[in-house]
């Protein structure tokens, strides 16, 4: 009798969980906007753009619950920037300074967030579609700040933000357990690096895998 109630409970709590967790594995690019800045020595130009930001990953577990999708998702992003610097130049013995030099600075090299989502999915006969927000934390390593002084050695630094946006997606299911999944994110950060802030827009676009208990 303990042996059938066994079986039982072991049947029971797999077909409950059958299907309910997902992994995923997604890669692509992404694009972020100048971010507004407040320094001494630096001049946020609105017509300096933002280079794209490469996606080198982004890694999801959720779980499925009828058609919702609860999880947690982490990612590996660089953000990086372009403005209007100081450029020297050096006449009659003196050190004459020009905020006319485009420069780049990074953020995160990489960008690491680390965020909880929620999304709702429509499902088909062997797909799915889904939208949903997130918010989360933002580490960021390698940073980069142009220097205010010339000739100076700038050090890496590290800081780190906080992160909320939306994401739409499909999934196609070529087995009952694997998928190709599209994503699009849009996403707002406000961040932190050696005591200056930053807030930008970011909008990552991959492709991916998704694997299905």
């Amino acid at each position: 009798m303990r042996n059938i109630i066994l079986i039982m409970f072991v049947f029971v709590t797999t077909s409950l969980f059958a299907q309910k967790f997902e992994i995923g594995v997604n890669g692509g690019i992404g694009y972020n906007t100048t971010p507004a800045i407040s320094e001494t020595y630096t001049s946020v130009n609105s017509s300096a753009q933002a280079p794209p930001a490469s996606v080198a990953g982004m890694l999801k577990l959720a779980y499925n619950y009828k058609k919702w999708q609860f999880g947690i998702e982490a990612g590996y992003i660089n953000l990086t920037y372009k403005f209007w610097g100081k450029q020297y130049y050096i006449i009659n013995s003196q050190i004459v300074e020009l905020y006319n030099q485009p420069e780049k600075g990074t953020l995160g090299n990489p960008a690491i967030p680390v965020k909880l989502f929620t999304d709702r999915k429509i499902v088909f006969k062997h797909s799915e579609i889904y939208g949903g927000i997130s918010a989360g934390y933002v580490l960021l390593t390698n940073g980069f700040i142009p220097p205010a002084e010339f000739n100076q050695v700038v050090p890496s630094k590290h800081g780190n933000g906080f992160s909320t946006g939306i994401q739409a997606g499909a999934t196609y299911f070529v087995t009952k357990h694997i998928g190709i999944n599209a994503e699009f994110q849009g996403n707002y950060m406000a961040l932190s690096l050696d005591g200056t802030k930053y807030n930008l827009f970011e909008f990552p676009a991959t492709l991916g895998i998704r694997y299905r208990f």
